[in-house]
């Protein structure tokens, strides 16, 4: 009697680990689905705020792209970014007046 109790829970306790076993290797699973998803999400968003960086650089210059000189590669700055559309026209206007008076300032 006492050994059928023994091989019961020796059983049980077999069932268990195995049952525990089971869980260690969907969690791992689960942990490397979340990873690449991860990653994946991460790229996207990078993208995505390339697009958005270069769309808004594209309406700030125009179609025609950016006129490069001394000058226009200083605004390339942070302080420049910070700009809404129209704040970065009409300083790309200032500056191309300034460039074609010939006195810079």
């Amino acid at each position: 009697m006492f050994l059928n109790k023994l091989f019961a829970a020796q059983s049980r306790l077999s069932k268990l680990e195995e049952e525990v076993s089971s869980l260690k290797r969907q969690m791992k699973e689960q942990i490397l689905d979340y990873e690449a998803l991860y990653d994946k999400v991460r790229h996207l968003m990078g993208r995505i705020a390339k697009r958005v960086e270069f769309r808004d650089n594209r309406e700030a210059y125009g179609t025609e792209g950016p006129v490069e000189t001394a000058q226009t590669s200083s605004l390339l700055t942070p302080t420049f970014s910070r700009l809404t559309p129209r704040q970065r026209q009409l300083q790309m206007q200032i500056i191309q007046k300034r460039q074609n008076s010939g006195n810079g300032g």
